[in-house]
């Protein structure tokens, strides 16, 4: 599959939802990571080589080598797909009538292995955080003691 038709994929997949999105622990995304779980994409990319979930490959700016390039890679991605993106605080309040939703955005060098990596995580309609762990991993709430 090519990167034009995944990203249709995404697109449809994403225009399915209705945001912000409702936690559910059920994986129904396995081949998914923290970044298709956090845009709400169902669209499973069982492409290694050319995985379309990393970091600036919807986009291809991808490999960022910092946090600046990583913020341009992640707006480059969703213009890519559609989304309109824009930075905001922890406190400011998200528009359920504009089927907004908040994602928390990590990312830091592991220099010492040599690589770069990010995490996605998401604010949930219930206005609680939750995030997948990592590829095929599990889904988690964040914040609390109590995980769902």
């Amino acid at each position: 599959m090519s990167k034009e038709e995944k990203i249709k994929a995404i697109r449809k997949s994403i225009l399915e939802n209705t945001y912000p999105l409702i936690f559910d622990w059920r994986d129904n995304n396995i081949e998914g990571n923290c970044y298709s779980y956090a845009i709400g994409s169902n669209f499973e990319d069982k492409d290694m080589e050319g995985y379309i979930y990393n970091l600036g490959t919807m986009s291809g700016l991808y490999q960022a080598k910092s946090i600046i390039e990583a913020k341009k890679a992640f707006a480059e991605d969703m213009e890519t797909i559609g989304i309109y993106a824009r930075e905001s605080s922890f406190e400011e309040q998200i528009s359920i009538e504009k089927q907004e939703w908040k994602i928390a955005f990590f990312y830091d060098c592991f220099c010492e292995e040599g690589y770069y990596d990010f995490h996605f995580m998401r604010q949930d309609k219930d206005m609680q955080w939750s995030h997948k762990e990592f590829l095929r991993g599990p889904i988690r709430g964040w914040g609390n003691d109590n995980p769902k």
